[in-house]
């Protein structure tokens, strides 16, 4: 996939989470991680590595940026990838 945003902290400015967009055999889908979760970003390469198994990607939650990215969403991308979210 490609990285296509970010999503930043209006109050602090502090960048929380970025989307890719991945193309599989279903079409394109909008994908959001925590910032945390990158290992590596090359820019010479423009690359970013991700500290996650990369066959989960088909089944993520979908991201739609026309919904408020909240708790309850969250949620529900650290359940899927089998992390805790800390609030």
């Amino acid at each position: 996939g490609h990285l296509d945003d970010i999503i930043i902290d209006g109050e602090d400015w502090q960048i929380l989470y970025f989307v890719i967009t991945d193309g599989n055999l279903l079409g394109e889908q909008n994908i959001m991680f925590p910032i945390g979760w990158i290992d590596k970003i090359s820019y010479k390469d423009q690359h970013v590595k991700l500290n996650i198994n990369s066959g989960d990607l088909q089944h993520a939650p979908d991201f739609n940026p026309e919904y408020p990215v909240n708790t309850e969403y969250e949620k529900k991308v650290y359940d899927y990838y089998g992390r805790l979210l800390n609030k």
